[in-house]
C-alpha cells in the first residue's frame, strides 16, 4: 500500500457518503410522513399524531446520522491530507464550513442577526460542500497519476464535469429566477428541478467513484 493514509482517509470519506446518502433518504421519508399527518390530520386527530411522532423520531435519526458523517469527513480529509494537499484544502473548507454551522445556530437560539447568520452559513455550507468534493476529487485523481491508474483519473474527471454542470445549472437558475414573468419563474423552476435530479445522480456517482478510490489505494 503506496499512500496508507489517503487510504484511510478516503474510506473514512466514502462511509460519510454513505451516511449521508441514508440521511437524506430519511430526509425524504420525513416529508413523506409530515405530508400522510397532514392528510389524517382531518380524519383522525390520533392518526395525524401518530405521523408526527414517526417523522420526529426518524427526522432525528438522519440528524443524527448527518451530524456523524460531517465529523468522519473531517478525520478523513485530515488523514488524507498527509498524503496529497489537496485533501488538505478540503478539510479547511470543512472545518469552516461546521464554525458557521454551529455559529448559526448559536445565532438562531439567541435570536440575533435576523437570521443574517443563517443565511451566511447556508450559503457557505452548500459552497464548501461543492468545494469539497472537487478537491476530494482532484486528491483522488493526483494519486491515481502517481500510481498509473489513467481510469481512475478519466473517471476523476468525468466526476468534475458533472459537478461543474450541476453548479452551473444551479447559477443559471438562480439568475434566473431574479428576472420577472411568469415564463422566468417557470424555466427558472425546469431549470432548479432538472439541476435537483442531476444532484441525485450525481451522490450516487460520487459515492461509486469514492469507493472504486478506496479499492485503488488499497491495492497499490
Amino acid at each position: 500500500m503506496t499512500y496508507p493514509n489517503a487510504y484511510n482517509g478516503v474510506k473514512k470519506i466514502h462511509t460519510a457518503q454513505v451516511l449521508n446518502l441514508i440521511s437524506s433518504i430519511l430526509g425524504f421519508v420525513v416529508a413523506i410522513f409530515g405530508i400522510l399527518g397532514i392528510a389524517f390530520l382531518a380524519a383522525s386527530e390520533g392518526g395525524s399524531i401518530v405521523f408526527a411522532l414517526i417523522a420526529l423520531v426518524v427526522g432525528l435519526i438522519a440528524a443524527v446520522l448527518a451530524i456523524v458523517a460531517y465529523i468522519l469527513q473531517i478525520v478523513g480529509l485530515k488523514n488524507a491530507s498527509h498524503d496529497d494537499s489537496s485533501f488538505y484544502t478540503a478539510f479547511v473548507f470543512a472545518i469552516i464550513g461546521l464554525v458557521l454551522i454551529v455559529l448559526s445556530s448559536v445565532f438562531s437560539v439567541l435570536k440575533v442577526a435576523n437570521g443574517f447568520g443563517d443565511d451566511i452559513a447556508t450559503i457557505f455550507t452548500e459552497f464548501s460542500s461543492i468545494i469539497i468534493v472537487v478537491f476530494v476529487t482532484i486528491g483522488v485523481r493526483n494519486l491515481a497519476a502517481q500510481l498509473d491508474q489513467d481510469a481512475m483519473v478519466k473517471r476523476a474527471r468525468s466526476v468534475a464535469i458533472l459537478q461543474a454542470v450541476i453548479l452551473a445549472l444551479a447559477i443559471i437558475a438562480n439568475v434566473i429566477a431574479l428576472l420577472t414573468g411568469n415564463a422566468a419563474v417557470m424555466v427558472s423552476g425546469i431549470i432548479a428541478l432538472i439541476g435537483a435530479l442531476l444532484t441525485i445522480v450525481f451522490a450516487i456517482v460520487y459515492l461509486v467513484f469514492l469507493g472504486k478510490a478506496k479499492k485503488m489505494l488499497k491495492e497499490h
